[in-house]
């Protein structure tokens, strides 16, 4: 089963849909309740209404989101609330911003510092932040998620490897005006032995990751429609792994130095997301360099948006004199937030597909859907 989520069925029709491009990120949690405050009677019950509205676009269970609208359809102050005061909520959240945090600049540039993220499952990840020198509250910044290689031995390696990755992009993305936000993954090391049911090490899940993104779009002014994941190693893998499982949230990936992919299923899952794939042809560090070559090959075969570099005398490392080229590749293809077509197919992977892609939401893993406008 699944559903099509369209404007044209919401209050406003046309004028909702020339706004269903800007979304509305995790801060309008917050602005939910203010602008609620203003225009529903006070009651408690309005900020039930948030919690609710957060709840139903939070969730992947569709029983759990037919149970919300269920509670939303009972709270009686809304009972008699107009179209107009609904757009004006719809208007407050669309228009509101969070108020921007006070960096520290060094030398004409901002600090580095590290934001602490909560993990779905409580415990806390370090994301270590640069912004570019030019960097303001007043318009939207491209984001480039940094992701280091390991796993590491220990809990440290995990600082030490974000260090690395936003060493190599600070040059490049200050020029270019990127946010680079490297999770220090702490907790992926080896702490056991490998078996057929479990790796040696935890990963950094698509939901960890998700929660990593929304943490920085809260507080910091990030263009929803230009988020990019990269990564080096086992980093790069990552980047792989989510955008298969997240279909509508990067713009673009590029791994580097990675694995690469065999699995067509899982890479059809990439259509609208764009891909620069670099690695060395003397890459002792991964299991044979035909990975990344039939990532390769099989994007091109699908005609999806890719970009080979294979230097033939280099090894496992990062290539840093390559990165003003790519963001100057990725910022000129932005995400499609509403494709006409969109695509999801389940696959073996270790993140699986969301059941929610774009405006098409699917409430089972074993099916195939497809819609088009």
């Amino acid at each position: 089963m699944c559903h099509i989520l369209s404007s044209r069925n919401l209050p406003g029709g046309d004028r909702n849909a020339k706004r269903g491009c800007r979304e509305v990120n995790a801060w309008c949690i917050f602005a939910a309740v203010v602008v609620l405050c203003s225009v529903f009677p006070a009651s408690g019950a309005d900020a039930t209404f948030a919690q609710l509205v957060s709840r139903y676009i939070e969730s992947d269970d569709v029983d759990e989101r037919h149970d919300i609208l269920g509670q939303i359809g009972n709270i009686r102050s809304l009972e008699n609330v107009s179209k107009a005061d609904f757009e004006t909520f719809s208007d407050g959240l669309l228009d509101y911003q969070p108020p921007a945090l006070t960096i520290e600049k060094q030398d004409g540039s901002y600090a580095p510092f590290s934001l602490s993220v909560t993990m779905p499952d409580g415990r806390s990840l370090p994301v270590l932040i640069q912004l570019p020198r030019a960097y303001d509250h007043q318009r939207l910044w491209p984001l480039l998620l940094a992701m280091h290689g390991g796993p590491g031995r220990g809990p440290d390696d995990g600082r030490l490897g974000a260090l690395r990755m936003q060493n190599a992009w600070r040059a490049a993305a200050n020029d270019a005006g990127w946010v680079v936000a490297s999770p220090a993954m702490n907790h992926v090391y080896v702490h056991g032995r490998a078996s057929a049911q479990r790796l040696a090490y935890e990963i950094l899940t698509s939901k960890q990751m998700e929660a990593v993104v929304a943490d920085v779009t809260r507080h910091f002014r990030i263009d929803p429609n230009l988020v990019v994941a990269t990564g080096v190693s086992l980093g790069a893998n990552f980047s792989i792994a989510h955008a298969a499982a997240r279909p509508d949230r990067f713009s673009s990936i590029v791994p580097i130095s990675s694995e690469g992919e065999f699995r067509q299923k899982l890479l059809r899952n990439l259509r609208h997301t764009c891909v620069f794939i670099v690695s060395g042809g003397r890459d002792r560090n991964i299991r044979t360099i035909d990975g990344p070559r039939a990532m390769f090959r099989i994007l091109s075969g699908f005609n999806f948006n890719v970009v080979y570099r294979e230097f033939a005398e280099r090894g496992h490392e990062a290539f840093v004199p390559l990165y003003p080229e790519i963001l100057n590749w990725t910022v000129k293809r932005p995400r499609d937030p509403f494709p006409a077509v969109v695509l999801r197919i389940p696959h073996q992977g270790i993140m699986p597909v969301a059941r929610r892609i774009h405006w098409l939401e699917v409430d089972t893993r074993q099916g195939l859907a497809g819609g088009e406008i």
